[in-house]
Parts: structure tokens; sequence; C-alpha cells
């Protein structure tokens, strides 16, 4: 940060300037007050003019001047570590200690021993443990085996089931096929019967209609035609019915065959053979399920999830018989002693701080908090250090009110602060006071605090001598900034060097004279 000049003072300087002004003046006041009691009211009407006199002449002027102007909020805090790890252990129930390796002040690295506990009985609760799991994991693989086995035995007796079904479906079928083809047979013979008779038909029909039309001659060769074509005819008729015979026959075995129903009674043997073997794969299906189910449930009764998370606790425990430094840092404080009981229930064994670097732990009010923001400046302060002033940063604002300072005079946020000045005087828990720069304006045309006046309209100006010594000029000036001593004023009719009236608590006091008529 900039070094700043002298006749600029930190927001620390600037309150205490502030404040010893005011008492000044009521020391004063204090000393007229008594004055008037001793001498009464009456009889010191003249002493209380010059009093009063005194009084007006002690309101103070000051200059309008250029500076660094910042605007702070102070606060007080407590150095703390960068880091703190508080070292726990594992333990479920009182252990004996047997050794302290580490004392307050101590530096320890990662890995140190800081205390060594009897684990005796752990260790046995250890090995007890370990070998009723041993026994529980036998016991279960035994009944897992088994299990195992039923659902074997269970998929060959399906497999040799269903294999049996299966023939009685191949052979029902082939009955059934069988018939068809017999019934496909007849219907052939029908079929050839038919048409063998169809054409004798045909033969007959056309040998009758030649014998219709031949006329039998007078002579003895037109009669020997004629009936050896008309023998030709009664052949062909004896053949026709001989055909159409065979070819009736043929038709009514085909019918005698389909009322006797043999195709559709092979059928519904088949159909039968089919439900019977889908009815067999639900049930052998349905057994094999029973018997996983089975050993899904045995796995599920032979769960070592417990048994297993019991050794883990004993081993995470005794892992805990001589405790680790985690951290590098130092030991802060030891909460056991060689030859006593530690319980769990006490808390942190061991606390290890980072003391390379420290931070301050402070409180803002709620009508500053909104000011204060990440990365904002901060001027330090101790008793160890002195006058010295340190150099901070925030570096983390709580969003939400601290539970343990959100008391009726108001919520109060955390604010975390790096100490960016090394300084080997510093020692945790030190209060500290700070100065959190919010503002900051270089070459700033100021006035102070005091030097600024309203009127009833609410507009601001400034009072500057009057050139009689009664009667001052008003400067309307426009306010940019404040802070706890001076206030920065837009640039405009004043320069800088003007004598500008500052107006104390004096003047309250003066009015108060004025109205009781004094």
């Amino acid at each position: 940060m900039k070094k700043r000049e002298k006749k600029n003072p930190s927001g620390m300087d600037q309150f205490k300037k502030k404040s010893n002004g005011k008492k000044k003046v009521k020391w004063i006041i204090l000393a007229i007050v008594l004055i008037l009691i001793a001498l009464g009211v009456h009889a010191c009407r003249n002493a209380t003019k010059k009093a009063f006199e005194v009084l007006q002449n002690m309101v103070s002027t000051d200059t309008v001047s250029t500076r660094s102007l910042i605007k702070s909020v102070g606060a007080t805090g407590k150095i703390v570590s960068v880091s703190r790890k508080d070292v726990t252990t594992e333990f479920n129930s009182v252990m004996d200690v047997t050794d302290v390796f580490v004392e307050v002040g101590d530096t320890v690295n990662i890995g140190d021993k800081l205390v060594a506990f009897d684990t005796s009985d752990l260790e046995e609760d250890l090995e007890d443990a370990r070998n009723a799991l041993k026994r529980t994991q036998s016991s279960n693989g035994l009944s897992l085996s088994n299990s195992k086995r039923n659902i074997e035995d269970t998929e060959r007796n399906r497999d040799y089931t269903l294999a049996e079904a299966a023939d009685l479906v191949a052979e029902a079928k082939k009955a059934y096929e069988d018939k068809l083809k017999q019934e496909k047979e007849l219907e052939d013979a029908r079929d050839d019967a038919e048409d063998d008779a169809d054409d004798a038909e045909d033969v007959y029909e056309a040998l009758k209609k030649q014998l219709d039309a031949t006329v039998s001659g007078p002579d003895a060769a037109a009669i020997t035609a004629y009936e050896a074509l008309k023998a030709k005819v009664d052949a062909a008729k004896v053949a026709y019915e001989q055909l159409d015979q065979a070819y009736q026959r043929s038709k009514e075995a085909l019918q005698d065959y389909r009322d006797s129903e043999v195709v559709q009674k092979a059928l519904d043997a088949y159909n039968q053979a089919v439900r019977s073997y889908d009815n067999t794969v639900a049930s052998q299906d349905s057994m094999i399920a029973s018997a996983k189910s089975g050993y899904t449930q045995t796995q599920l009764g032979n769960d070592t999830t417990s048994q297993q998370r019991a050794i883990e606790a004993y081993e995470k425990q005794l892992a805990d018989g001589v405790l680790t430094a985690p951290v590098a840092g130092m030991v802060t404080h030891v909460n056991v002693e060689k030859g006593e009981s530690y319980s769990p229930a006490a808390g942190a064994v061991v606390t290890i701080q980072d003391v390379s670097a420290f931070e301050i732990e402070a409180e803002i009010g709620q009508y500053d908090i909104s000011d204060i923001a990440v990365g904002q400046h901060v001027l330090i302060k101790t008793d160890a250090t002195g006058d010295e002033e340190l150099e901070g940063t925030v570096i983390k604002v709580s969003p939400v009110a601290s539970q343990a300072a959100a008391t009726g005079s108001g919520a109060t946020y955390a604010v975390r602060i790096s100490v960016d000045t090394p300084n080997d005087r510093l020692r945790l828990d030190m209060t500290a006071s700070l100065s959190i720069i919010v503002t900051e304006h270089e070459n700033a045309l100021t006035v102070p605090y005091n030097a600024i006046q309203k009127d009833e309209a609410g507009n601001t100006f400034v009072e500057i001598p009057g050139e009689d010594g009664v009667n001052n000029e008003k400067k309307y000036v426009h306010v940019v900034m404040e802070s706890n001593y001076y206030t920065e004023i837009q640039k405009g009719d004043l320069e800088e060097g003007t004598t500008v009236i500052v107006i104390d608590s004096t003047n309250d006091y003066l009015q108060f004279f004025e109205e009781a008529g004094f």
C-alpha cells in the first residue's frame, strides 16, 4: 500500500482527534455550569455574558485543503492461525494413555508421533471378530453350495422332462401328418377314378353317336361293320360302368375316412401334446425360479457386511493406537496426560495450528457490513507492535449474521482478514485494532467534517467568515465522500486555502444559553 503523508491521519487517528475536540468543549461547559451554580443565576449575568463571549470566540476555523482521503470502518479483532486441526481418534470407548510425545509450543511435521494408547483389548476384539467372520463365511459357503446344487438338479430334471414332452409332441405331430397323408391318398384315388370314369364315358358316348349314325346295309359287309361297331359300343359301355363303379367306391372310401374323424382326432392329440409341453415348461421354469430364489435368500441371509464393518472399525481404532500429526504446525493444546484415561467424548486429543502466517477474525456491525468486501485493505495495530501500522486484506465476509453475536444490540457479521505484514511479535489470540479502508480518494478537495451544514431544504453548505467578522457567507457545496474527520467536496467556487467555519457541539450550548435569557 502507498505510504501516506503525516498530515493525513489514519481512520483511527481521525476518530481520536474528533473525540478529543468534543471532550474539550464538554469540560469548558461543565466549568461554566459550576460557576453559575456557585455565583447564583441573578448575581452572575455579567460573568455569564463574558463566558458566552468566550464560547463564541471558541468557534474554530479551518482551511479547504487537498489530501488523500480515506473512508474506513473501525473494528476490533483477534489474531488466529491460518489453519487449525483438531486431532481426534476413532475410539469408541475409554482408552488408557501410555505415552504423550508432545507438549504445547512444540513444532511438529506430518507423521510425527503425538500420543500412544493401550490397544491390547482392541487387538483381542479384532481377532475375535475375524474368527467369527471366518466361521460365518464357512457356514455360508456350505449353504450356498447346497442351494447351487439344488438349482443344478432342478435344471437337469427340467431338461429330461422337457425332452420327454417334446418326444410326445413329435409323435403326435407325425401321427397327425400320417392321417393327413392317408386322406390325401384317398382324395387322389377318388380323383383318378373319377377321371378314368369320365374318359370311359366320353369314349362310350362318342362310339354311341357313331353307331347311331351308321345304318345297317343290305349286304353282308355293311351288316358286319355295323355289328362290329355295336360290339365296341357295348364294350365301351361295360368299361365305363366298371370305372364308374370304381369311382363310386373310392368316393365312398374317402367319405368313410372323413366320417371317422381320424384326422381331427390326430390333430386334437397333437394340440394336447403341445399344451402339455407348454405346461411342463412353465412348471419347470417355476421350479428353477424357486430354486434360484432360495439361493438368493441364502445369499442375503449370509450377509456378513455388519461383521466386516465391525472389523474395519476395529482396524481404524487400532490405527490410532499411536496418534500422529496429520498436518505440520505448532501444538497449541494437549488434552491428555500419560497414565490417564481418555474418553472420545472429551473431544480433540491434540490441536495443531499453522502459525507460519496469521489472520484476524473480527465481527462487523450490521450498519457497516454492507461497506465491507473481499479485497479491501486493512490497517492493523496491536499492543505488541506499538505504533507500527501493519497491513492486511479482507479475505472473507460472512453472508449471514453470527448466531452468537446476534443479540438485542444488533447483528454482527464475521469477517476474516489476512495479515500481510510479517512481524515476529504477533502471537495467537492477541487483540488487534482494525481500520478497514472502504474508499480512498487521492488529491481530494476536503473540509473538516463539522464544517458541513444543511439548510431547511436539505442542501449542504459551508460558511466563510465575513469581512466584518459578524456576517458569514454561505457557499453551497456537493459532498462526494465523508470520512471520520474530513469530507470531500466537489470542486467549485471553493479553492484550496479558503477559510471555513468549523461547527462543533459548542454551538448547541450557546443556543441553550441564548434561549435561557443569559
